[in-house]
């Protein structure tokens, strides 16, 4: 089991990028969350965001981000471990999507409240 842990940090973020780019390529909701950060973010330039706002935009997108690429590994891992319908397994998945439901409405929230207090 040792063997397959990362022997440098060097390593750790070869594998993070190997990861980010499955994950792109693979599941069909990051092109989606990409072209909407991509239009909130051009919403945030023409109302002339700051710098807070910007920042808070990178966090709320890198945590949209973040939960789905968890929700991902946690539906690989489970349809691997049981590829017949398990209701635990099932109530695992539905909650890992939830986890980026609710990021997504934060993110959502947080952005109309940027965009609208500029206008």
């Amino acid at each position: 089991m040792n063997d397959m842990k990362n022997k440098t940090f060097a390593a750790s973020v070869r594998c993070a990028i190997v990861g980010i780019g499955k994950g792109l390529r693979t599941e069909k909701n990051f092109k989606y969350y990409a072209v909407i950060a991509a239009v909130f973010l051009a919403a945030d330039i023409a109302v002339g965001a700051s710098s807070i706002q910007y920042c808070i935009y990178a966090v709320t997108t890198a945590t949209v981000f973040a939960m789905e690429f968890m929700n991902t590994a946690v539906e690989r891992l489970a349809d691997r471990v049981a590829p017949e319908f398990d209701s635990l397994v099932a109530d695992a998945k539905d909650i890992a999507a939830a986890a980026v439901l609710t990021t997504g409405i934060g993110f959502f929230v947080t952005q109309g409240i940027i965009i609208i207090s500029k206008l």
